[in-house]
């Protein structure tokens, strides 16, 4: 008898639990997510220190060597007179020696206070990933308040929906205060009818100095964070790294940015002279992602 009984409840759980796995497979009520596909982008800002005449073939072709992975590509501290534009200009003949795939627009010098503060940027974007929309302009409602008045150019995917402005600035030293330029900065989301905004450079500013908090009250936040960027003169107790001054501020409706990297080619105090050659700033870099709409 109790062996019987055992029988029929064992076949009893197992009806029910096979009638309860079907239910849940032919349940009208089952979703399938849908997967999100993202479009993305490398973007790299770099304060290239004195990009002019000084620099030789061989510093030229170890920059490219950093720029050529990266799709766009914004630049500061190009020198404002003509040995700048020829630097450039070798760099870009170097960047294209194999094919004809990076593209550049060279800013005209910055309305600065004298001719020793005035330089030059430059936006290099791969072609073949980025169209550029109009001419890149330096930005006049902000010549007052900035030395150096930021560039900004406005590009899209190839696949001509997704569109975005960038705008690359070089603050005043830290001694001269670069947070009273800084918090102008905001004029740029004011001023800016696209929605997905990026704003990098060289800020010489820390991004926890109050001088943020209106551009991060208009929604936009940092990508690096306790990151040094700048370089010391010389190795310190096996520290050659400085200060957090170059970094990415961002907003978007449809731009997500993450991922934020500093690109440290010095490694070891053994490789910060040769390294200092090229720049007293390591190049950053992050992803812009776009949703890719599959309707």
């Amino acid at each position: 008898m109790k062996y019987f009984v055992r029988i029929s409840i064992v076949l009893v759980v197992g009806f029910l639990l096979n009638t309860c796995a079907i239910r849940k497979v032919s349940s009208p009520f089952i979703r399938v997510e849908t997967p999100v596909i993202y479009d993305s982008i490398s973007v790299l800002s770099w304060n290239i220190q004195d990009l002019g005449q000084t620099k030789n073939e061989e510093e030229l072709t170890r920059i490219t060597a950093i720029l050529k992975p990266h799709d766009l590509i914004a630049i500061q501290e190009v020198v404002a007179g003509e040995g700048g534009v020829d630097a450039v200009h070798r760099l870009m003949s170097i960047l294209n020696n194999d094919s004809q795939q990076f593209q550049f627009a060279l800013s005209e010098k910055t309305n600065s206070s004298s001719v020793y503060a005035s330089e030059r940027y430059v936006f290099i974007w791969r072609s073949n990933t980025l169209d550029l929309i109009g001419t890149p302009r330096l930005l006049p409602y902000l010549d007052e308040a900035c030395d150096r008045e930021p560039y900004q150019g406005v590009f899209t995917l190839t696949n001509g929906r997704d569109t975005f402005a960038i705008s690359t600035f070089h603050a005043v030293s830290e001694k001269k205060k670069p947070e009273l330029e800084v918090v102008h900065l905001l004029l740029i989301a004011d001023s800016t009818k696209i929605q997905n905004l990026l704003i990098c450079g060289d800020f010489n500013l820390d991004e926890d100095d109050v001088a943020w908090h209106p551009l991060y009250n208009k929604g936009f936040k940092n990508v690096l964070d306790d990151q040094p960027t700048s370089l010391k003169m010389r190795c310190k107790d096996g520290v050659y790294l400085n200060h957090e001054f170059d970094n990415f501020f961002w907003k978007g409706s449809e731009m997500k940015v993450k991922n934020g990297v500093v690109l440290d080619e010095v490694k070891t105090c053994d490789g910060l002279e040769g390294f200092r050659d090229l720049s007293d700033h390591l190049p950053i870099v992050t992803y812009l992602k776009f949703k890719v709409d599959l309707k």
